[in-house]
């Protein structure tokens, strides 16, 4: 018997092939068919007259069939054009289709078999009028005996869904209607725990469900999408509210105290003031890292605007608190630049602190040195990359962990991190956030700081949107002035897969002529 959690291989007509297509769509199981959404809809309830139907992209048109011609276009390609007459005007279908060299058949035997002489047909399509007349390339039609008779896939709002290669439409339709009928009632529904919501329908998601796949009219769609949608982010809040019940249950073991030895001494070695934000960062990480329930906070902050000092902060009480502290960083190249400025910033401070990564972990003896350090708490501060996340690396009394450039790692390895420790305090950083990052903070799971304000002295940064003889024209200009100018490209290499500028056929190309001198 069919549930939400069935593989969809299992359905009529789907079967294991099939199944990897439809996977590419990230549809897995029946419950993810059931919620795959269209992404629009076809209006197929207004029939307009072939006279207008070119007037507008696209048309849904009916009339009588007439004759049909086929002709070859190229040796691959062939076009059947059909008349079809409303009483009114007459047009042409037509269909466009690739011929099989190595095939007898006849490349439009099933379309002139449905298309009869004398039946009626429903088409829509894209609509056009060329060379005195009027066409319609067809995207889906219904033939029927009688003008009389009803059709199933017309009069009515039709969806489209997002496709990959070996799906089409028709079939997609068929199998989410297949779902529709089966388990459809089966959709867990919180409709009657939420209160009324700024005008927002209250439906079951069953029916919500339906509605959107299949409305009636367009804004029926539209509100059951909201009042769907309206019950998922009342589940993602009470997920979060539970999960926010269960960190204030867990009560952190590490208490931190101020004790301004390394703090200060810091402080007097830097050569600026911090900014008004940068000191409201500290102290709500301070308070944070004070409480009795473990830190989750973003800190949020433009490119040079004092984010790693801030964070440098928090290490230091860490530190003098007796723990140690971890900052993770994407690449190798960013936990080099981060070991860098910790070890020019903290000169002077006694602060035992190394750089874990693939390359500096390759050597055995070094790596055991290192291994033992974490263990047995003689290394106070880890930079390093994923290396660690390794199951092999303990620490002593590792308190905070620091994730830098975190839009970039995953929900698991954010995860892995975090479980180095027992309840450590969390701080990420990131200039640049992504949706899940802003809506963690949005809705309550993550706290948020901002850096608004720049140090001064900063030069500030100047976009343009210029055409590339204008770009390169200013990069001559700063170059001219004994200044840098930095041309950055999506690929290295060039791709047959891609159709992007590689680095290394744009340096050769630029140096033979922009840049040659």
């Amino acid at each position: 018997m069919l549930n939400l959690d069935s593989k969809i291989q299992y359905l009529k007509g789907i079967g294991p092939v099939r199944s990897q297509t439809f996977a590419k769509l990230g549809i897995i199981t029946v419950g993810d068919m059931l919620t795959f959404f269209p992404v629009w809809y076809q209006d197929r309830t207004k029939i307009v007259s072939i006279r207008d139907a070119y007037k507008q992209p696209r048309s849904c048109i009916f009339g009588k069939i007439g004759k049909a011609y086929s002709r070859q276009l190229s040796r691959r390609l062939c076009l059947l054009h059909i008349e079809i007459f409303d009483g009114i005007s007459m047009g042409y279908v037509r269909f466009f289709r690739k011929k099989n060299s190595y095939s007898g058949a006849n490349t439009f035997a099933s379309i002139k078999k449905a298309f009869e002489p004398g039946t009626f047909a429903y088409v829509y399509g894209s609509t056009k009028a060329e060379n005195c007349g009027r066409f319609i390339d067809v995207d889906d039609y219904e033939t029927v005996k009688n003008e009389k008779d009803k059709p199933l896939l017309f009069n009515r709002i039709m969806p489209v869904y997002p496709s990959t290669e070996g799906l089409n439409q028709k079939f997609i339709r068929e199998t989410v209607k297949s779902v529709l009928d089966s388990v459809c009632g089966l959709y867990p529904d919180v409709s009657d725990l939420i209160p009324d919501f700024n005008g927002i329908p209250r439906l079951k998601s069953s029916l919500a469900i339906q509605k959107i796949h299949y409305p009636a009219v367009l804004e029926d769609a539209e509100n059951a999408r909201r009042a769907f949608a309206l019950q998922e982010f009342f589940i993602l809040e009470s997920a979060l509210s539970l999960s926010r019940s269960n960190i204030r249950k867990n009560r952190k073991t590490q208490k931190y105290e101020i004790q301004k030895t390394l703090l200060t001494a810091f402080k007097n070695n830097l050569k600026f003031e911090f900014t008004k934000d940068q000191k409201k960062a500290i102290n709500d990480i301070f308070s944070d890292m004070q409480s009795i329930h473990p830190m989750n906070r973003i800190l949020m902050g433009d490119v040079g605007c004092g984010k790693t000092v801030v964070a440098l902060s928090a290490v230091l009480l860490a530190v003098e608190s007796g723990y140690q502290s971890m900052i993770v960083a994407p690449t190798e190249i960013l936990a080099e630049q981060h070991y860098l400025t910790v070890s020019n910033m903290f000169a002077g401070l006694s602060v035992k602190t190394v750089l874990a990564t693939s390359s500096t972990l390759k050597k055995k003896s070094e790596r055991e040195k290192m291994f033992a350090g974490f263990e047995n708490g003689d290394i106070k501060i880890a930079v390093g990359t994923h290396s660690l996340m390794e199951d092999k690396i303990k620490f002593k009394n590792l308190s905070l962990i620091i994730v830098d450039e975190q839009q970039k790692f995953g929900v698991m390895q954010k995860f892995a991190v975090s479980d180095k420790a027992r309840s450590p305090d969390i701080l990420m950083m990131t200039a640049t956030p992504i949706p899940r990052s802003l809506a963690l903070t949005a809705y309550g799971e993550m706290d948020m700081t901002a850096i608004k304000q720049l140090p001064p002295g900063r030069t500030p940064v100047k976009t343009y949107f210029l055409d590339e003889q204008s770009a390169y024209m200013n990069a001559i200009k700063e170059l001219n002035n004994e200044n840098q100018a930095y041309i950055v490209y999506p690929i290295i290499d060039e791709s047959d897969k891609l159709a992007l500028k590689s680095a290394v056929q744009e340096s050769e190309k630029l140096s033979r002529t922009w840049f040659r001198d």
